[in-house]
């Protein structure tokens, strides 16, 4: 066989390198909202609740832990109040969400957004911004 024959056949209209799907904001919010709600014990309720209080009671430990922190920690650790340089450092240290889609004006909200299912924050940069929040705000009194 020549080099040629050897080789398997082209597909015809098969592009050998696909694009990947477009995925509108909106699809990505309701996959992450379904992926959080897997660790509701009552997917309705909990929906419910997100509509009527903007939070909701999920189980923590199968899928993601969560761990609801101060605004005014967060604004010592990032060493402002500008949300969006408070969004930016939190973006850049933890990457973390509850409800996908809670704004600004909700009761309880996140500043960074997940932009996929199981993309969590680690552990230990949680710890260590809160560590480091506490530092500073022991430092900012005392001197």
């Amino acid at each position: 066989m020549t080099a040629q024959e050897n080789r398997a056949p082209a597909l015809d209209g098969l592009d050998p390198h696909p694009v990947a799907p477009v995925v509108t904001g909106r699809e990505r919010r309701l996959t992450i909202e379904q992926w959080l709600l897997r660790a509701a014990d009552d997917e309705r309720r909990a929906r419910k609740e997100w509509q009527r209080d903007g939070t909701a009671l999920l189980r923590c430990g199968r899928s993601f832990s969560a761990v609801r922190i101060p605004l005014g920690l967060v604004e010592i650790a990032a060493g402002t109040q500008d949300r969006q340089r408070m969004r930016a450092y939190l973006h850049e240290a933890l990457l973390g969400v509850p409800f996908p889609g809670a704004g600004p004006e909700a009761r309880s909200h996140w500043l960074v957004q997940l932009d996929s299912p199981d993309e969590v924050c680690v552990p230990d940069a949680v710890l260590q911004m809160l560590t480091f929040a506490c530092f500073r705000a022991a430092h900012q009194t005392n001197g």
